[in-house]
């Protein structure tokens, strides 16, 4: 891999375990109920320290994961391993997946996506993982707008 990623470092990644070590309820709710509704593998770019990617894996779903950090990655695996967890999981960035495999469901929770700042990486991102959905597949993110930016003088 040539890229390299200069955030979610060492420290980072501590920060990010200590501050949101689980998923939300609401949100892991609402990933799940599709989860179950595709009936199929799922993958889950940007899996980080896998808050969401291992408790469906517990759960029995068949979900992969890949992450540019491997600080993230790292955490991941250490979380699994006491809970005897055997992720399929890569580092790698978005826009170059590049799998054999075709997913039901690919899904980016926490408003991941909006990491990808590059208007050219954010096409390729969207491209590839068009290319990875499954014919019946769903793609789901979470993205934030102009309207999640605080008004002035309001």
């Amino acid at each position: 891999m040539d890229k390299t990623l200069d955030t979610y470092l060492s420290l980072c990644t501590e920060v990010y375990e200590l501050s949101k070590p689980n998923p939300p309820e609401d949100a892991y709710a609402f990933y799940r109920d599709y989860a179950v509704k595709v009936n199929g593998p799922i993958l889950e770019p940007m899996c980080g320290t896998g808050r969401f990617l291992l408790p469906l894996l517990e759960e029995g779903f068949d979900v992969h994961g890949f992450d540019a950090s491997d600080h993230m990655l790292g955490v991941l695996h250490a979380k699994a391993k006491p809970k005897n967890l055997k992720p399929v999981v890569w580092k790698g960035f978005v826009e170059d997946l590049n799998r054999p495999e075709k997913y039901n469901l690919i899904f980016i929770p926490s408003g991941s996506f909006c990491l990808i700042i590059d208007p050219v990486q954010v096409k390729k991102s969207l491209q590839v993982i068009y290319d990875h959905l499954s014919d019946d597949g769903i793609f789901l993110f979470e993205a934030e707008t102009m309207q999640a930016v605080p008004q002035q003088g309001v």
